[in-house]
């Protein structure tokens, strides 16, 4: 499956749809993810705009905050893009748009097994929570919304 709309097929109402599974070597980063991504949607002509819906599914490998190792995170995003047609010359292409939200979509931080079994090891070295929620701190510095 190719991640381009062919814009003149679009004419007249007609609808382009994509489903199916495809490589993500265009995602250009081979140790981060999953071989496969399963993408589908459609692609139709509103007015002067080009309208874009897909969901895309995948598998992402990415390193536990606590203990280095691999942790397999699944990815799925929903992506609703409009494009005006006086910007499209004949073919839009959207493999740029789709990394682009994968990448927006990958957690920042991720655990092993949602607890990882070497958090008690850098228990020392966490900061303890603190009890009291102040509005003001000791240098007199306003926080208006801490209590919220």
């Amino acid at each position: 499956m190719e991640l381009i709309v062919y814009v003149d097929r679009l004419k007249e109402g007609k609808k382009e749809l994509f489903s199916g599974e495809i490589s993500t070597d265009f995602l250009e980063d081979k140790n981060l993810f999953e071989n496969t991504l399963s993408l589908a949607g459609e692609a139709y002509v509103s007015g002067d705009h080009l309208i874009l819906r897909l969901r895309a599914k995948t598998t992402a490998k990415l390193p536990c905050s606590i203990c280095n190792e691999s942790v397999s995170v699944p990815v799925e995003i929903d992506i609703s893009h409009v494009e005006p047609l006086e910007d499209i010359r004949s073919t839009f292409h959207f493999a740029a748009l789709l990394r682009e939200d994968i990448f927006l979509q990958l957690p920042k931080f991720t655990e092993c097994q949602e607890k990882c079994p070497e958090r008690e090891q850098i228990k020392g070295f966490l900061k303890a929570p603190s009890a009291k929620v102040s509005s003001e701190d000791s240098a007199g510095t306003q926080f208006p919304f801490a209590g919220l």
